[in-house]
Formats: structure tokens, sequence, C-alpha cells
């Protein structure tokens, strides 16, 4: 048997080390700059949902001020539904680290869409937020696609500087009373809080005015009558005070309002997706591989031009990151991308030759090698002199990566 001072000792220099531990993590620990959504799998980042053609119409603005994003949002054919269950519904949002913009419109193929939305596999949505910038700083900001039960996806990002301003965020209610939602009933939310903060502390000095040293040497004995009479009856009042609490809280909240109260309402839209347009070209990819010698990612592309007029292939889009041919950077997307014989006649057909960039994909997390899935999915984008433009989705069934050499 452990005597009491002995494992009071071992306990105490547990609790110190863990104490250190903590302190010397926060202290040595580096500002984290890195993209979060890196850190999915590639599989589940490129076959599920991808945001692309995204814009931004300004990267500097003042609190206050609003800043519209636009882009295509689609939801993958090629959906991995054999290990994540099938796409039912979604919701458009931002992500930024943390509250720091409004959102204040979100539309779905020039549909107002406030909430989360009825959506399928394989249709294709244009879409468009207007947020309101709330407070100053340099923030990293990305459009983003939540499925339910499966997560959120984003787009491609941009660093926004909001500089100082003035925020309105006044909004109407029923009553026809004008209040400031970013403040509007703060008293009664700071209230509710310091009433469970209190009941907590209570609870808590009530266990903690036992020494706790004590008390785990005794639990380390063997010991087991550690619940008093008195224990049980401060246990049952706090039940009797929270539920007469929550009672109380209920009524007021139903007596005070200056007009009947009304639920919160639901409204799941079913967004029209975005009609097909003529094909430019059928496609599809006979052999990929991952070649280790020039560490690159290189696929076998069999195109058909069915169109008037000469057709190549212009960018690669894999998750969130666009890749283009190097020396044709443009906003947003990464040079990696060489394509020999990229000109299709029209009416011919013609074999691609395809190569990405091996340390662009694992920079940003793409290449697969290692993942349950070791697939190539995404999305090609054809173009004909007329500036017609095919977006064209990479099978992922008919298109694994074999390992190269």
């Amino acid at each position: 048997m452990i005597s009491r001072s002995r494992a009071g000792g071992q306990i105490c220099r547990v609790l110190l080390l863990l104490v250190v531990a903590l302190l010397g993590g926060l202290i040595s620990a580096p500002v984290a700059n890195a993209h979060g959504e890196q850190t999915q799998e590639a599989f589940l980042r490129a076959s599920t949902v991808l945001i692309y053609d995204v814009k931004f119409d300004k990267t500097k603005v003042k609190v206050g001020e609003d800043l519209t994003i636009t882009g295509v949002v689609r939801i993958m054919d090629s959906w991995p539904d054999h290990t994540i269950k099938e796409p039912k519904t979604g919701f458009l949002s931002i992500v930024a680290p943390g509250p720091k913009f409004l959102v204040r419109e979100r539309w779905l193929n020039g549909q107002f869409t406030p909430q989360s939305v009825n959506i399928h596999k394989g249709e294709t949505f244009p879409f468009k937020m207007v947020v309101t910038a709330r407070t100053e700083g340099h923030w990293h900001v990305h459009p983003s696609f939540a499925i339910e039960g499966t997560g959120t996806l984003v787009g491609r990002g941009e660093w926004i500087d909001v500089e100082p301003g003035t925020l309105s965020n006044d909004v109407t209610l029923a009553s026809g009373e004008v209040v400031n939602a970013s403040t509007y009933g703060f008293t009664r939310v700071a209230a509710w809080h310091l009433i469970a903060v209190g009941l907590a502390v209570f609870w808590l000095i009530f266990w903690l005015r036992r020494p706790i040293i004590a008390r785990l040497a005794r639990v380390e004995s063997g010991e087991t009558q550690l619940i008093t009479p008195l224990d049980r009856k401060v246990a049952g009042g706090l039940i009797v005070v929270v539920l007469a609490v929550l009672v109380a809280g209920n009524i007021y909240a139903n007596t005070s309002a200056g007009v009947d109260p009304m639920p919160l309402q639901i409204d799941r839209i079913t967004p029209v997706p975005a009609a097909e347009v003529a094909p430019l070209v059928e496609s599809k990819i006979t052999k990929a591989e991952y070649n280790k010698s020039t560490d690159s990612l290189d696929f076998t592309l069999h195109v058909k031009n069915t169109s008037a007029s000469p057709v190549k292939l212009s960018q690669l889009q894999i998750a969130e990151v666009t890749f283009v041919p190097v020396g044709k950077p443009e906003t947003g997307m990464v040079e990696g991308l060489t394509i020999t014989g990229n000109e299709v006649a029209p009416g011919q057909e013609a074999d691609l030759k395809v190569s990405v960039n091996g340390a662009v994909m694992r920079e940003h997390n793409l290449l697969p090698l290692k993942e349950p899935q070791v697939r190539l999915t995404g999305l090609m984008f054809f173009t004909d002199a007329a500036g017609h433009r095919q977006v064209s989705e990479i099978d992922e069934v008919t298109s694994p990566i074999f390992p190269g050499k």
C-alpha cells in the first residue's frame, strides 16, 4: 500500500511537470502561418467539392466596407460515396481567422440562398457573396462550401487588408425597432453567462474546499468512501436551483418580448444548377503515374475535338490549386504544368502528354501516394480560338496513379 504522503508527493511532481511542459510549449511554439485546408487528404479535397474562378473585387477595404467574392462551386461527379455518404446538404460561406467579416448576402446561380441548400453530385453553381469587414487587420480569406457529414472545402484564398473605419450593423426587428445586431441582447447574454459561471464557481469551491492532493492519495490507497451525506444534499440542491433558473428564464423570455415570440425560420432552398454548355471536346485519361526521376505527375490525355475550332488544354485544377503552364501565371494560379502536343484540330483526335510539378503538388499536399485512395481527380479547362471554355472533370475511377520509377 502506498502511503498518503508518498502518493501526494508523486502527484505533485506529475502536476508540476505538466505545468512546466505546458508553459514551455506556449513559449517555444512558432506563430502558425500554414493553410489548414492542406491538412485534409488530397482525395477528399480533390474529389468532393471544387471551387474555381474565384475573384475578389478588392484586396483593401475599411471596417464597415463591403467586399464581393465570386466564383463557381462544383459538386464532383467523382464524389467517393463508397467512403463518404452522398452529398445532400451544403452551405456557402467564407473561412477567415475568426469573425473578421460579416456575410451579408449569399447567391447561388443568381438565387438568394441565406441558409443551407439541397445539392446533388455533378451540379455546378456560380456564386456571389457580399461580406462586410468588421475587424481591422491583415486577414487571409477563402470562399468555402460545407457539406453535411463531410466537412468544409475551400477555394483559393486572398489576403485582405482591413483599415480603420466604422461598422454599421443595424437591422429592423419584426416590431419595427431598429437595433445594432453586433450588440443587441448583449446584456441578457452576459447575465446568463454570469449565472452559469456563478453556479460553476460555487460547485468548484464546494469540492475544492478539501485538499485535492489528500483526496487523490486516499483514492490511490484504495479508500472509496469519499462522498458524504452533505455532498449529496448540496448536489441535489444545485440540481433544483439549475432547473428553477431554466424555468424562470424561459418564462421571462416569453413575457418580456414586445411581440409574440417566433421560432427560428428554416427555408432550405434547392437552387437551380448552371446549364451545361455545348462540349468542345471528349477527353479521357488513359494512364497516370508519378515519375520519381523527374519528380512529376505524368499522365496521357486522349482528346477528341468535337468543335469547329482548334482546342487546347489551358489549365488544370486539383483541389483548391489551379495549375497553369510555366510562363503563363495569373492571379491566384500556380505555375507547374507542362503540356506536349497541346492543340487539337477540329474533328481530330490526339494524345496530350501532361506533366504536373511534383514538388509543387507536395507543397500543397496534393500528391496522394500514401493515402487510401491513390487517384487523380480534378478539373481540366479546355479553350478554343474564340475564347469558349469547357470544364471537364477527371474521372478518378478510370485514372489511378501508378507508382513510377
